[in-house]
């Protein structure tokens, strides 16, 4: 008797077990993150250092390969830029607000994979402030401040080409 439940008990129990392990290595991502699974990478992704995935799932092998989440949230960056030198050497103050989030394109979800991981939102924050800081900065200096206050549209467009190129960068 006992062996008859044994022989029907065992392998059920394995099965549920195997069907645990399989079940936990997969991980789920929602359409507002990134998944980025790092470690030893198989098939088309064998050499790189991370894969990134934007919504689905994916199968992240235990001690072998780690997972970890990005999120796609837009968040605001206030800048206070104050005497900054324009061309004709003028100081300005241009106080702005940014709205900055991570990207969706693959090559873009790379680079924040390899930048951005670990960093929580203020320090991601805090690393787009710096940037964008830096490259408004340097589009007001390439412009006199008639420029600056005449054609307002081909300021923002220099401002945005400046700070797109910068922020791309780190993937944002």
């Amino acid at each position: 008797m006992f062996a008859t439940i044994a022989t029907i008990a065992i392998p059920i129990v394995i099965i549920l077990f195997v069907f645990l392990f399989i079940a936990n290595m997969y991980v789920r991502c929602g359409s507002e993150e990134i998944l980025v699974i790092s470690g030893k990478l198989f098939g088309k992704d064998a050499g790189k250092s991370s894969k990134t995935q934007h919504g689905g799932g994916a199968f992240v092998i235990p001690l072998i390969q780690q997972w970890s989440k990005l999120p796609l949230r837009p968040f605001s960056v206030d800048i206070a830029l104050s005497g900054a030198l324009s061309l004709n050497n003028i100081r300005i103050n241009v106080p702005s607000t940014f709205t900055v989030a991570l990207s969706s394109n693959p090559a873009l979800m790379d680079a924040a994979a390899q930048r951005l991981i670990g960093l929580n939102q203020n320090a991601i924050a805090q690393q787009s402030e710096e940037v964008i800081f830096g490259q408004l900065r340097a589009a007001i200096a390439t412009m006199s401040i008639e420029q600056i206050n005449g054609d307002r549209e081909a300021f923002m467009e220099a401002v945005e080409k400046n700070v797109n190129t910068e922020l791309n960068k780190l993937g944002l």
